[in-house]
């Protein structure tokens, strides 16, 4: 009986620490969310069209793509000027 409990046990600590680690990547997507808008954002304001090399435009166009794809948008207390 002693195998069983022992064996939960480490089973409830293994899915604690699964859980805390989830929960700090999720927080870092979040906050690496946060920095790739703040870097597109600055590069169009920043940087008007004409002066931009077709890689610089295509990483920005790539930015805001992979923005898109994870629902960074959709989270209605993030108001950006691409938004509108």
């Amino acid at each position: 009986m002693t195998t069983i409990i022992d064996a939960v046990k480490k089973l409830d600590e293994t899915i604690a620490r699964q859980k805390s680690i989830a929960n700090k990547l999720v927080e870092e997507h979040k906050q690496l969310q946060e920095a790739l808008a703040m870097v597109c954002s600055n590069a169009d304001e920043d940087c008007p069209l004409e002066h931009r090399t077709e890689h610089f435009r295509s990483a920005i166009t790539d930015g805001y793509d992979l923005l898109k794809k994870v629902g960074y948008f959709k989270n209605k207390k993030r108001v950006h000027k691409w938004d509108i």
